[in-house]
């Protein structure tokens, strides 16, 4: 069908497998208090300190390339 040096090739190509998350760096903020708090119990601390709610810009989720090579 292809002739003596014809072929079929096939490839496929698959990018972070195991779709495993890259994470942000968590919320450093401790207090939430205004610089002008003064007093000893003025600040209270933040609800979410130490939470990671995002990941890293730019990364990449699961992807899988297939294709298809004919030579003849």
């Amino acid at each position: 069908m292809f002739g003596e040096a014809g072929s079929v090739q096939f490839r496929a190509e698959f990018f972070n497998l195991t779709n495993s998350p890259n994470f942000a760096m968590p919320n450093g903020v401790v207090f939430a208090g205004a610089a002008t708090d003064l007093g000893p119990f003025s600040e209270a601390p933040n609800s979410n300190t130490g939470q990671i709610t995002q990941t890293q810009a730019g990364a990449t989720s699961r992807q899988i390339q297939l294709a298809l090579k004919i030579v003849f």
